[in-house]
C-alpha cells in the first residue's frame, strides 16, 4: 500500500492532465499539434492492477475527436525493488498505438540504471507499434532463458536472472531495449491492453447512426477497414467512388473483404464499376481473381476495362477472362474484340498466343 500511495504522488507530481502534446514519436500525421481541448474519457489499469490511470480524449477546437492520450507513471518491480516509468502513451480512435512522449528531463532508463540511447526509443516504439508482439501471449517469468549465461544478474522473484541481455530469449531478444525487458513489457501491455476495446466501444456508441467520414475518409490504412467493417449494403453503395479510391492502396485484406461485401449492384453501376475495374494494374493477385468473378455482374464499360488490362494477369487469370467470353458471348462488344485482337498480335505478352487460339477457334 505504501508502495502504491507513493507511486500515486509521483503521477500528481509529474503528469500534468494539461499536457504539452509533442509526442517524441508519432505513427500519424500531426493531428496532436491540432488540439484544443482534454476530455477525461476513462481509466485503464496495467498487470498492477492496483494502479488506474485516467485516458483522456483529445478534441481540436471544433470538439472533432482527433486522439487518446493517457499520461503515465507506473512502477517496474523486481524482488522488492521498484522504479517509476514515466511516459505518455497515444492511441488513435480505434484504439490502436501511435506513439509516446516523455516529460521533460525524465528519460527512460534501464534496469542497471543505464538512460536510454536515441536507438532505445526508437525500438521502443517500433515495439509498441507490433500489437502481434510475443510480449502479447508470455508472462514475463517466460522470456528468460534460465539456461543462458547472463552478461550480468539480478533477482526476480527470489531467482537469479539476467537484468540486461543474456537471459533474454533469442527469439524476442531483438525486438526489446537491451536491459529494459521489464519496462518493455509493462508499457507494452498498457499500450494494447484493455484500452482498445474502451476506445473502440465509445467510437461505436457515438457513431452508431451514421458512419463517420473521418474514418472513411481518412488516409489511414486501419480507419478505412474499421469505418468498411461498419458499412451496411446501402452505405456501401452511397460510398462507392470512395469504395473505389481506397481498393488500390488498402492492405491486401482489406481489399479482400471489401470486394467480398460489395454488393451485386456495384458492379452494375457504369461510372463506378468502370473505375473499379480500371485499377487492376495497381491490386494484388487475389484481388484481380475477385474482380474477374464478378465479371458477370459487371456492365459492359467494366468488361471492356477489365479486358484492357490483360497483360497484368497471370495465365490462369487470362484464362478465365476468355471462359467468361465463351459462356456469355454477347459481353464479347467491338471494345473487347478490338482488345483481343491487340493482344494477340502483342509478342511481348506472355499469354498472346492464349488470345490468338481463343480468336482463331
Amino acid at each position: 500500500m505504501i508502495r502504491i500511495l507513493g507511486f500515486y504522488l509521483l503521477y500528481l507530481l509529474f503528469i500534468s492532465p494539461s499536457a504539452n502534446h509533442s509526442p517524441r514519436f508519432f505513427a500519424m500525421n500531426e493531428e496532436y499539434l491540432h488540439v484544443a481541448k482534454e476530455e477525461e474519457a476513462f481509466f485503464i489499469s496495467g498487470e498492477d492492477t492496483s494502479l488506474q490511470h485516467q485516458v483522456y480524449l483529445l478534441k481540436d477546437s471544433s470538439e472533432a475527436d482527433l486522439l487518446y492520450f493517457a499520461p503515465i507513471v507506473t512502477p517496474v518491480c523486481i524482488d522488492g525493488k521498484c522504479k517509476p516509468v514515466h511516459i505518455s502513451l497515444y492511441w488513435n480512435l480505434i484504439g490502436n498505438y501511435v506513439g509516446y512522449a516523455l516529460p521533460p528531463s525524465i528519460p527512460l532508463s534501464k534496469y542497471d540504471h543505464e538512460s536510454f540511447e536515441e536507438k532505445d526509443y526508437k525500438r521502443l516504439h517500433q515495439l509498441l507499434l507490433d500489437d502481434k508482439s510475443v510480449l502479447k501471449r508470455k508472462k514475463l517469468e517466460d522470456l528468460f532463458d534460465k539456461n543462458a549465461r547472463p552478461d550480468k544478474k539480478v533477482r526476480y522473484k527470489g531467482e537469479e536472472i539476467d537484468g540486461v541481455t543474456g537471459a533474454t530469449r533469442k527469439e524476442i531478444k531483438e525486438s526489446l531495449v537491451a536491459g529494459a525487458l521489464y519496462s518493455c513489457y509493462t508499457v507494452w501491455h498498457l499500450a494494447h491492453g484493455e484500452v482498445k476495446d474502451r476506445i473502440v466501444a465509445r467510437t461505436l456508441a457515438e457513431r452508431k447512426d451514421e458512419i463517420d467520414p473521418q474514418l472513411l475518409y481518412s488516409p489511414y490504412r486501419d480507419y478505412q477497414h474499421f469505418a468498411i467493417r461498419q458499412l451496411d449494403t446501402l452505405d456501401l453503395l452511397r460510398h462507392l467512388p470512395r469504395m473505389v479510391e481506397i481498393l488500390p492502396e488498402a492492405a491486401p485484406l482489406t481489399r479482400t473483404y471489401l470486394l467480398k461485401k460489395l454488393p451485386i449492384q456495384a458492379y452494375s453501376i457504369p461510372d463506378h464499376s468502370a473505375a473499379l475495374y480500371d485499377q487492376m494494374p495497381r491490386i494484388d493477385l487475389n484481388a484481380k481473381t475477385l474482380l474477374i468473378r464478378k465479371l458477370v455482374h459487371a456492365s459492359d464499360r467494366a468488361v471492356e476495362n477489365c479486358f484492357s488490362h490483360l497483360s497484368v494477369f497471370s495465365k490462369n487469370q487470362v484464362k478465365t477472362c476468355l471462359s467468361f467470353l465463351e459462356e456469355y458471348p454477347t459481353r464479347r462488344t467491338a471494345r473487347v474484340e478490338e482488345l483481343l485482337v491487340q493482344f494477340s498480335e502483342n509478342e511481348d505478352f506472355s499469354y498472346h498466343y492464349l488470345i490468338s487460339a481463343f480468336l482463331n477457334q
